[in-house]
């Protein structure tokens, strides 16, 4: 049947001539761009790849059309498969057939990849399993979408409205329905994040990649492909089976997916000119509206942050962090003074707090105010521990299963007093540290696989699950498969292997600057982090 209908394709002039479209495309980008002979980067491919993904999805959605339309055409054979499982199988061979074309353009892309790493000198083995990943995901899964949106469109009774509905499912995923639809809900976070389920290739290309943690690939992304595949097949199901258990499971699944895909999480976003859901401009709006919009009601919580002093230190954090597509925190907090009437803290408005308790266990009363202010009282005249149970997430310091990228003046642990996290003037996060020394012990467990690094010394490692402690007035955590800590002249560099700009050898002119201002640090262990500090 896969022979009969190969034939049937090779005859048709217009997937023929979309098929090659597709490799010129490809050779055209991929193969022969002009700026490979002068970029050393090795990211270039992958933005490569990013920039032609539109057009190859429409070519898709075209092939998948024309291949799936045939049952318009073909009565006679209709009628000699008259039952199910024989139009069950004559789609199956169709799908093959569009499925073996995608594969191949998704190895004639990696081909072109890896010419380019061979040709700039890239040996990288995480790197080379990273590319893989997103052409895995980015093309092949992707173009595996377009054939089922084509499937979709070929159930239309006429070739006009098929064609109709190309152009609209093209459209529906495009930068400009993006920018358009996601305007009109600009002060609305959640409708906002509902609809990123359309953001399947939406992101800038010059901005595909943090170059730190490489977050193309986050789980999100994959669920909102899976989502619009099982939806393509719920529409389908129900056209054919109408109220069948087949159409019920089709669209349980499609529901559990669409939860999936537009659940809180940390995943970040780097959508130059898209401020509405950009992670750089996420805590743009959330502060413009809180300091604008809402003034009123505000206003006096804004003069009390502006006028509040820390009036108690914490001597110790314990601190227990699990970190998935969230952060989930156990942290216990020991204050200087244990006999206070109330207990202000920080904490960034990401983080829902579960439970704030003693050290017996008791729940304690609190408010929280603008989303980033806790008073904690303490009705009982004194207090030895308080402990903090939250769950969270931040768009721009995120913490997934692929990355980690929590610097200490990012206030995703409770500090104590109240404190202006985001400078709406200067659009940049404020720098947040502790006033004092405390003791730090930290334990992080990881689903991802990758190591953390922090400003304290690992004590201990088991598994996923690694050990820190020390004194400080902050804590810093970062986490990639790329990050790499370098002696350099005496001073401990984290930074990306995979980026030049960070790497002492290859830019050796900005270091002379860098160690000249550490040099009153002398004879310190200092551990320097290179990382976007938000502003």
């Amino acid at each position: 049947m896969i022979s009969l209908n190969l034939r049937k394709i090779i005859k048709n002039p217009i997937i023929i001539g979309v098929t090659a479209f597709i490799f010129l495309w490809i050779t055209l980008f991929v193969y022969m761009d002009s700026s490979m002979k002068l970029d050393t980067s090795p990211e270039l491919e992958l933005i490569n790849i990013v920039k032609i993904i539109p057009i190859l999805f429409f070519s898709f959605m075209v092939i998948s059309y024309i291949i799936f339309n045939e049952n318009k055409k073909c009565r006679i054979e209709e009628c000699i498969l008259v039952n199910k499982m024989g139009l069950i199988r004559e789609n199956l061979s169709k799908a093959a057939i569009i499925l073996a074309i995608d594969f191949l353009s998704a190895v004639y892309i990696l081909v072109g990849t890896m010419r380019y790493y061979r040709m700039k000198n890239i040996v990288d083995y995480d790197f080379y399993l990273y590319t893989f990943k997103v052409i895995a995901v980015y093309v092949f899964l992707l173009l595996i979408v377009a054939m089922f949106l084509g499937m979709l469109a070929a159930q239309a009774s006429k070739r006009l409205t098929g064609i109709c509905l190309l152009i609209m499912f093209y459209f529906v995923f495009s930068d400009t329905f993006m920018q358009f639809i996601l305007s009109l809900f600009s002060d609305n976070e959640l409708v906002s994040n509902y609809l990123l389920i359309f953001g399947l290739f939406y992101r800038c290309a010059g901005m595909i990649i943090d170059r730190n943690y490489f977050l193309t690939m986050e789980n999100i992304n994959i669920y909102r492909m899976l989502f619009w595949i099982l939806f393509c097949l719920t529409i389908i199901a129900v056209r054919k089976f109408r109220i069948k258990i087949y159409s019920v499971i089709y669209v349980l699944l499609t529901l559990s997916l669409f939860i999936l895909s537009v659940r809180p999480c940390g995943a970040s976003y780097n959508l130059f000119g898209f401020y509405i859901i950009d992670s750089w401009h996420h805590d743009s709006i959330y502060y413009s509206d809180f300091q604008s919009n809402y003034v009123e009601k505000n206003k006096e919580l804004i003069k009390s942050v502006k006028k509040s002093k820390t009036d108690f230190k914490v001597l110790s954090y314990d601190m227990d962090y699990k970190v998935s597509d969230v952060l989930d925190g156990k942290v216990i907090v020991i204050p200087d003074n244990k006999c206070k009437k109330s207990y202000k803290f920080t904490l960034y408005h990401g983080y829902n707090i579960k439970n704030i308790t003693n050290e017996k266990g008791e729940k304690l009363d609190y408010v929280r105010k603008g989303g980033d202010y806790i008073e904690i009282y303490n009705p009982a005249g004194k207090i030895e521990k308080i402990k903090f149970e939250y769950s969270g997430f931040s768009r721009f310091f995120y913490s997934t299963t692929q990355a980690l990228k929590l610097p200490g003046g990012f206030v995703y642990y409770p500090i104590p007093g109240w404190h202006i996290i985001y400078d709406g003037e200067e659009q940049m996060t404020e720098k947040n540290y502790l006033e004092n020394k405390a003791k730090f012990n930290v334990k992080i467990s990881l689903k991802g696989n990758y190591r953390v690094i922090s400003n304290l010394n690992e004590y201990k490692s088991i598994g996923k699950t690694q050990y820190f402690k020390g004194d400080s007035t902050t804590l810093t955590i970062l986490g990639s498969p790329y990050l790499i800590e370098k002696e350099y002249k005496g001073v401990h560099i984290v930074y990306s292997r995979l980026d030049r700009a960070q790497d002492p050898k290859y830019n050796k002119e900005d270091f002379k600057i860098v160690l000249k201002g550490l040099k009153k640090y002398k004879n310190k262990n200092i551990k320097l982090f290179l990382i976007d500090n938000g502003g």
